[in-house]
C-alpha cells in the first residue's frame, strides 16, 4: 500500500529544504535535540554499546545516523528518497565522521539486510505517515533485521499537540496517523514485540512518543 510521504521526500525541492523547514527554527532545533537526547537514552536502557551496529530507517538528510555516529556506533541509514540519500553523504563528508556510515536507497517495509544483522534498529518521524497496515509491516522488518531492539516513534493522539494540529492537517490534505497507547502495545504485540518503555517528548504536550521494544523471545 502507497501512501503520501512515500512520493513527497523523493522530491527534490522538498529534499532541499528539509532542514531548513523543520531544524533551523527555535521550535525545529529543540525538538531535534530532544528527539536525539531521547533515542540515545533508549539505547542506554538496552545497554547498547560503541561500536554497536545501529540501522537508521528513514535515515531522512542523516541527522540521527551522524549523531549516533559521533557517540562511536556504526551506521547504516536507510531512506526510500535517494535524494534524502545524497543530503546524507554529502553531510559525512563535511564532518568527516571516523566510524564507520553507511547511506542506501531501501523501503523500511522491504530491508535489503539478512536477519539479525543489527543491535537496533531505529526508526525516527515515519510511523505518524503511515496507515495500519504499513506500519505493521515496517515493525515486522525492523524487529526481522534487528538482533534484539526495536526503536520506534509513534504520535499520542491524546496530546495538546495532535488536537491543535488536527484541523490544520485536515485543511491541507496532510494524512497523518496518531494512535492511543493502547494501540502502540497491540501493535507490537502483533509484531512479536514487547515494550520496555516509552519516553515522552513533552508529556501531554507534544504528540511524539519514543518506544524501546524488544524481541518477545528475549523477554
Amino acid at each position: 500500500m502507497s501512501y503520501q510521504a512515500k512520493t513527497v521526500y523523493k522530491n527534490e525541492k522538498v529534499v532541499k529544504e528539509y532542514d531548513q523547514n523543520r531544524l533551523f527554527s527555535v521550535k525545529g532545533w529543540l525538538t531535534d535535540r530532544l528527539e536525539k537526547k531521547l533515542v540515545y537514552k533508549a539505547i542506554k536502557r538496552a545497554n547498547i554499546l560503541p561500536p554497536s551496529k545501529l540501522l537508521d530507517v528513514p535515515c531522512g538528510t542523516g541527522r540521527l545516523s551522524l549523531f549516533l555516529a559521533k557517540k562511536g556506533f556504526y551506521m547504516t541509514g536507510v531512506d526510500i528518497s535517494p535524494a534524502m540519500i545524497s543530503q546524507s553523504k554529502a553531510k559525512t563528508q563535511l564532518i568527516q565522521i571516523k566510524t564507520h556510515t553507511e547511506f542506501m536507497a531501501g523501503d523500511a517495509e522491504s530491508l535489503p539486510f539478512s536477519d539479525s544483522s543489527f543491535e537496533a534498529a531505529i526508526s525516527l518521524r515515519l510511523f505518524g505517515h503511515l496507515p495500519t497496515e504499513n506500519r505493521h509491516n515496517v515493525l515486522k522488518e525492523l524487529n526481522r533485521v534487528s538482533s534484539s531492539f526495536v526503536i520506534v516513534v509513534y504520535y499520542h493522539k491524546n496530546s495538546l499537540q495532535t488536537l491543535r494540529r488536527k484541523k490544520m492537517r485536515a485543511r491541507k490534505g496532510n494524512f497523518w496517523n496518531p494512535v492511543s497507547l493502547k494501540q502502540i502495545d497491540s501493535e507490537l504485540k502483533a509484531a512479536n514485540l514487547k515494550c520496555v518503555a516509552k519516553f515522552f517528548l513533552l508529556p501531554g504536550i507534544s504528540e511524539t512518543v519514543i518506544v524501546l521494544a524488544k524481541k518477545a523471545k528475549d523477554c
